[in-house]
This record gives C-alpha cells, structure tokens and sequence, in this order.
C-alpha cells in the first residue's frame, strides 16, 4: 500500500510542487494576485503585515 503511495507521490508531487503557488490558490484567477502580492513582500520583508 506504501510502495503505491510512493510511486505516485514524487512523480504526482513534482509536478503541482512548481505551480503549487498558482495552483494553491487557484488556477488563474489568484495568479495575478499572488505575483502582486509576492512582489511587495519580497522587496520589503520587513513589512509582511499588510499582506
């Protein structure tokens, strides 16, 4: 039961794990929000409180 899980996980898992931040939110409606979002934080992550 394991082995299956770990077949399908690191194959499953690597693909949602490079759009997992456009896809953790949704498909593509958040993905301009995201980028917004993750351009302030970045620049400033001093201010990760008017996120």
């Amino acid at each position: 039961m394991e082995d299956e899980k770990l077949n399908t996980g690191p194959g499953e898992e690597k693909l949602p794990e490079a759009p997992a931040p456009v896809t953790a939110d949704g498909p593509q409606a958040p993905a301009p929000e995201q980028a917004a979002v993750s351009t302030p934080q970045q620049e400033g992550p001093d201010q990760p409180g008017p996120r």
